[in-house]
């Protein structure tokens, strides 16, 4: 007996040679499913009997009660393979090594509040996130960083922020911080990836989008090749099409007279699109999930939307769809959003509406000026969020049409809460050693006149008063280690399972990481990575939450801190403390409950016991 094996897209034969004359018999192999390819028959979980072969191929069945079609093969041709073996008798099946592991895709949205969703009490539309919410889980008590790079960078690789190189951003390190373990500004040495984990263990990795977590890329007068070993497609992505730090979503207008958009395409740098960058993003994730799909292995799939980071822009056709939808103002809208998150049971019953933020004027001390400009700026933020809700609905229709849909996760969340502050200050941007100060940088650079609010080379923010109205009913926003900085919805849908339920467990961003791997079937390696020391990720997978096992991951005792920017914050139970330090908060421990989302103040002495 001989066998021998050939590789072709993993392509197995068998082959028995025998010596004494026996009359040949048909050859078999596996060709392409005319109804369905074998690995999604087995993901949907499809029986012999309602598969349905075309002329010209037979049905077989497994043990297992699948089936596949087969076709045919001659036993010359089979000979003429250049083997140089004479065939008396064979029977030889050619089939795929199949992957069952699911696709995951995991989209995240940028400085979107926890009441900016229609499942969360927004009067914007987005009815694909929708479709979502009614097909998955519902996280309402789930936890990011307070800002874009250090969520990034625990999803990146389940591990706390201080150890993976973002205890700051970059744009913020501190003095005393600068050249310290862990502030290093992009992803150190000292983690593995999960998209490198996910690769080595059989998975195609594509990502999209803002990456984040090389802020030095950014600035052309750095050295180009020491900052793209800190690039997604060195840290574990196959395919990538990513900027560091979009500034203008139509443009490649920077941020600030420094940093500028910077597209790379697997590692090289490429012509920046001169196109709404998210619908860039999705047409090039629709692109890579196209171009391995034959090889039926699974996907990992990363889409970091720039939406609804600011600049505020949008197309017009999106901002028209919401003209005059918001002259009412910030104080009505956020009446609106807090009744309807109680008709969804998203918030308790007897829970009153917190009082207005004391910075933020009452919508009708307004003059008239002033309300059209508020509300102008409004119109585009929904506008921002109805053009994503677009995209995700673009990505999540092709996964349909190719047959992928079923058998993928979904995970959608934002990287913080609303964003207040506003980007025509000097404070928030790097200018260097420019000569031109950053207030003419701004007026020769973009036009910010009302008229072209929303356009490519406008420069505008939300502002505090429609960003308390994001965070419905939270405290404060995106920068904080408050409920209105951290705490966002997060979606989640399983493979070949449809449930439209809600959980209020607590649950953060290395969670996600851990159960990414988990549904993936593959183990992180410790404290070791190709014979490096690596730390160890730290989440909880929620699976027994998203199977309905278990209400909870984390018990009462178990505590879970954080820490940015000198604000720190301490979870436990049902509870949460956290301080501010000044000129952000009094630097005194301040007490809330996670269930109700209130301010405890009289019972921190006994929790702190």
């Amino acid at each position: 007996m001989l066998i021998l094996v050939f590789s072709k897209t993993i392509t197995l034969f068998l082959a028995v040679i025998l010596l004494s004359t026996i009359a040949i018999i048909p050859i078999l192999s596996f060709a392409d499913n005319p109804v369905m390819s074998p690995r999604k028959q087995m993901a949907s979980g499809i029986a012999a009997e309602d598969v349905v072969c075309k002329s010209g191929f037979a049905l077989m069945k497994r043990t297992s009660g699948s089936a596949a079609c087969i076709k045919p093969v001659s036993a010359e041709k089979l000979a003429n393979t250049g083997f140089g073996i004479i065939i008396k008798e064979a029977t030889i099946t050619e089939t795929e090594q199949k992957d069952n592991r699911p696709n995951i895709l995991v989209v995240v949205l940028d400085d979107t509040g926890f009441a900016d969703y229609a499942f969360t009490g927004s009067e914007i539309s987005t009815p694909n996130l929708d479709s979502l919410r009614n097909e998955g889980k519902l996280f309402t008590n789930f936890h990011t960083n307070p800002t874009c790079s250090p969520t990034r960078s625990v999803l990146m690789t389940g591990v706390d922020n201080h150890l993976n190189g973002f205890g700051s951003m970059a744009e913020f390190i501190a003095g005393n911080q600068k050249g310290m373990p862990g502030y290093e500004g992009y992803l150190n040495d000292n983690v593995v990836t999960i998209p490198q984990l996910l690769k080595d263990n059989g998975y195609h990795t594509y990502m999209v989008g803002k990456w984040h977590l090389a802020y030095g890329i950014s600035d052309p007068t750095n050295d180009w090749e020491k900052w793209t070993k800190y690039d997604p497609h060195a840290r574990g992505f196959e395919e990538t099409f990513t900027v560091e730090i979009p500034g203008s979503h139509f443009t490649n207008l920077g941020e600030d007279p420094i940093h500028v958009p910077i597209a790379t395409r697997n590692g090289v740098q490429v012509d920046y699109p001169q196109q709404y960058i998210d619908d860039v993003f999705t047409d090039n994730m629709i692109q890579f999930i196209d171009k391995n799909h034959e090889d039926e292995k699974p996907m990992f799939m990363y889409l970091s939307f720039w939406n609804n980071h600011w600049p505020i822009q949008a197309p017009q056709e999106y901002i028209k769809k919401y003209e005059g939808k918001y002259d009412v103002g910030w104080d009505k809208i956020r009446e609106q959003r807090f009744d309807k998150q109680k008709e969804l049971g998203l918030i308790p019953q007897d829970m009153q509406l917190p009082p207005r933020n004391n910075l933020i004027p009452a919508w009708d001390s307004l003059n008239a000026t002033q309300q059209e400009q508020e509300a102008k700026k409004m119109e585009i933020f929904a506008a921002m969020l109805d053009s994503l809700d677009n995209n995700l609905g673009r990505a999540v229709n092709h996964l349909k049409e190719i047959g992928e849909y079923d058998n993928t996760m979904i995970v959608v969340f934002a990287d913080n809460g609303a964003e207040s502050t506003d980007p025509t200050k000097k404070v928030l941007h790097s200018t260097g050693g420019s000569e031109m100060n950053f207030e003419k940088w701004l007026e020769t650079t973009y036009d910010n006149s009302f008229e072209n609010w929303g356009n490519g080379n406008s420069m505008i923010g939300i502002g505090l008063g429609w960003s308390q109205v994001g965070n419905t009913p939270l405290l404060r926003e995106k920068g904080f280690e408050t409920e209105g900085g951290t705490r966002v919805p997060m979606l989640v849908k399983l493979p070949n399972k449809i449930q439209e339920s809600s959980s209020n467990a607590f649950s953060r961003v290395t969670d996600v990481a851990i159960t990414i791997l988990d549904y993936a079937q593959v183990q992180h390696p410790g404290t070791t990575y190709n014979g490096q020391l690596i730390a160890p990720v730290d989440g909880k997978s929620l699976r027994p939450i998203l199977e309905d096992k278990a209400q909870r991951v984390y018990g009462d005792d178990e505590a879970v801190g954080a820490e940015l920017f000198g604000n720190s914050a301490l979870y436990k139970g049902d509870w949460k403390v956290s301080k501010h330090v000044f000129p952000f908060g009094d630097d005194t421990w301040k007490l809330y409950n996670l269930k109700t989302m209130m301010s405890m103040p009289k019972e921190l002495e006994s929790f702190l016991q």
